[in-house]
């Protein structure tokens, strides 16, 4: 039997590929056994169509309600994917800033399109 499971990479429907809410996934963490999770919500850089700042901030708002809901019981942390389209040109980077998470866990994967 395995203990102490942290699922690292996990997505909530403020991303475009998550399905669960936050406090969804918290109650199948729980109901698992599993320590905890880190919610890697997807953020497109560059791509204000996407409403990319909202759903940051609802992911955050989120997380932050759930870590409330689930103290002591289960470990929610906060990260992000930053994604950016492929345009060739190297000038657009995909940029984060740490004002965006005051949480003492910020983990960040960056991808291209």
């Amino acid at each position: 039997m395995y203990h102490n499971l942290f699922d690292s990479h996990t997505h909530s429907d403020n991303s475009h590929d998550g399905h669960d809410s936050i406090s969804m996934m918290c109650e199948s963490v729980s109901t698992n056994n599993l320590v905890g999770f880190c919610v890697t919500d997807h953020y497109e850089c560059n791509m204000p169509e996407n409403n990319s700042d909202t759903r940051l901030r609802d992911s955050i708002f989120e997380i932050r309600k759930a870590q409330a809901a689930f103290k002591n019981q289960i470990v929610i942390t906060c990260g992000m994917t930053a994604t950016r389209p492929s345009t060739g040109d190297k000038n657009r980077q995909a940029k984060t800033h740490s004002a965006v998470s005051p949480h003492r866990f910020f983990l960040l994967k960056t991808e291209t399109l």
